[in-house]
């Protein structure tokens, strides 16, 4: 990785989300030193985004407005530009210590299936589900998706 990688990959984590928020709090410590007021409204408007930006309210509206803009498919197409079959992944595992299976898909897993089983109803194409191994678990995420 050449020094212009490593810059790009540098400017790129400061400009978003978090560390971008923390050195403009940083920035309204030291703007505090000149002005005390402004400094510390730089700070506390840091912060607060931050804190809004961390919870899932805010992060499951902003979520919202983007996928408003998303048209659903065109179920009713031509055969010719049909799909053959709804493909869901797998997004990964989660330890369920209570289950008899000490492994099951995570959160996303099951929101992925339960789309997919709704688009099955919708259009009675078959389901293929696709995912593979982790280092601590012996099968793969399609089979645990099965």
């Amino acid at each position: 990785m050449g020094g212009i990688d490593i810059m790009y990959l540098l400017i790129k984590a400061l400009a978003l989300p978090p560390a971008n928020l923390v050195l403009i709090m940083l920035f309204g410590f030291v703007l505090r030193r000149w002005a005390k007021r402004a400094g510390t409204a730089v700070v506390l408007v840091a912060a607060i985004t931050l804190y809004l930006l961390s919870t899932s309210f805010v992060a499951t509206r902003l979520l919202g407005a983007i996928e408003a803009d998303i048209a659903p498919p065109d179920l009713s197409a031509e055969l010719d530009n049909r799909p053959d079959a709804i493909v869901i992944l797998a997004a990964g595992f989660t330890h369920e210590t209570p289950a008899p299976e000490p492994m099951t898909v995570d959160q996303m897993s099951l929101e992925r299936l339960r789309m997919g089983a709704k688009l099955r109803r919708a259009t009675g194409l078959p389901i293929l589900v696709t995912g593979g191994p982790s280092r601590d678990v012996p099968t793969t995420a399609a089979e645990l998706m099965q």
